[in-house]
């Protein structure tokens, strides 16, 4: 790809200080997309298609257009990256179609009839949706909101994380006056602990109250945890065990080792130690192999 081109719907206060993301095509993998809206009952008029992109924790817009004779615009994205579609008319309700990865080109067509909005995209009314969830973000594992009012009728948004139930401990607290954000929220220290969300809305039409599991761990909550991280755990467990299997003589190692390994998985799928089970797996192979080879030599 040689060229492309990006149009945007913009408000005169937006032109006025607006973040613009252009591409570089001489080191950027880009595709483009053809999003086409399939209105079977044209409620949709005057469309448009928005698409925007979380970027440092705020939702920018990428692009948009409306659509042409055909009910399409054109898209140029980055590769497999991630992006958030919206559609917008003058005659019916801004759709936030969820969330789409762009790692094919060809036409894309979204149905606007019977629109099956991602699972964990919801509404309490036709102008308010929300997404709440969790995303692996360089390695710390992070609690997003995501929030668009379009009636520009709500007042306040409390965004609370608490431990083991609804009413459990808070460990942390957002709020919001805006009507389009996102909320974040580093929870990599609570990894090893089941989190839930309540989600307080304080809106012209009454105030309500949103409750998620947030993040669940089915391992046995160890409580220093709470105090140390989970690099000292694995560094612990991997001494502790070194130290163990010294006790292991010339005839009894191999057994030794295939007990240490069993008691290394238990630890591991309680969510106390972290190593992969190809690590134990690979040592166990190699255990039975030199306890077979040494029996066969008898």
């Amino acid at each position: 790809m040689s060229n492309y081109q990006r149009t945007f719907i913009l408000t005169p206060a937006e032109s006025l200080n607006t973040r613009i993301y252009l591409l570089d095509l001489t080191h950027t993998n880009v595709i483009s997309n053809a999003l086409i809206i399939d209105d079977l009952f044209n409620d949709y008029q005057n469309a448009s298609i928005y698409v925007k992109k979380i970027i440092e924790d705020e939702v920018y817009q990428i692009t948009a257009d409306f659509v042409d004779i055909e009910r399409k615009i054109p898209v140029f994205l980055i590769e497999n990256h991630e992006y958030i579609i919206e559609v917008h008319s003058d005659t019916s309700p801004t759709i936030i179609m969820g969330y789409y990865t762009a790692y094919s080109t060809g036409e894309k067509v979204m149905q606007l009839y019977d629109v099956d909005i991602s699972t964990d995209v919801s509404q309490f009314n036709k102008e308010v949706s929300y997404r709440i969830y969790t995303k692996n973000v360089s390695g710390n594992l992070t609690a997003y909101l995501i929030y668009n009012d379009i009636s520009n009728l709500t007042h306040n948004v409390v965004f609370q994380l608490r431990r083991d139930t609804y009413n459990g401990t808070v460990i942390g607290t957002l709020s919001s006056t805006e009507q389009d954000f996102i909320l974040s929220y580093n929870i990599q220290d609570y990894a090893n602990l089941t989190l839930y969300t309540n989600v307080y809305i304080n809106h012209t039409t009454g105030e309500y109250t949103i409750q998620k599991l947030l993040h669940y761990t089915s391992g046995i909550v160890l409580g220093i945890l709470e105090y140390v991280g989970q690099d000292f755990m694995n560094w612990f467990f991997t001494i502790l065990l070194s130290v163990l299997a010294i006790f292991g003589t010339i005839k009894t190692a191999n057994y030794y080792n295939l007990v240490l390994i069993g008691i290394a998985s238990f630890f591991v799928i309680i969510g106390w130690y972290k190593v992969t089970f190809a690590v134990l797996a690979l040592a166990a192979l190699v255990s039975l192999a030199t306890l077979l080879i040494g029996g066969s030599k008898k």
